[in-house]
């Protein structure tokens, strides 16, 4: 199941905290990175999503270290490769 460790120092998005400001515009060290279709009536709500995205990321990279360190230390069933099988999928959408 864990086949590559993934590190936030090894994902290639702007590093950087993530930011809405304008209501639809993401940014991040001042510059812009991208913004929302403000014809969509959720446009607010996907700017959070999008703002929220490394810290996400990075939520599950380390619940995978998390989940791994806990399975070698008491073995795993298949709820829990199951629940590791969705993290990794995660992180894999976010990353390749």
């Amino acid at each position: 199941i864990i086949k590559k460790q993934i590190s936030m120092k090894n994902t290639k998005h702007t590093k950087g905290e993530w930011s809405v400001e304008a209501i639809n515009l993401i940014k991040c060290n001042g510059e812009q990175i991208c913004s929302t279709n403000s014809m969509i009536d959720e446009y607010k709500e996907n700017a959070k999503l999008i703002a929220a995205a490394p810290f996400l990321l990075e939520a599950l990279i380390k619940l995978r270290k998390s989940m791994v360190e806990t399975y070698k230390l008491i073995g795993t069933s298949e709820a829990d490769i199951e629940r590791l099988k969705i993290v990794n999928e995660a992180i894999k959408k976010a990353t390749k």
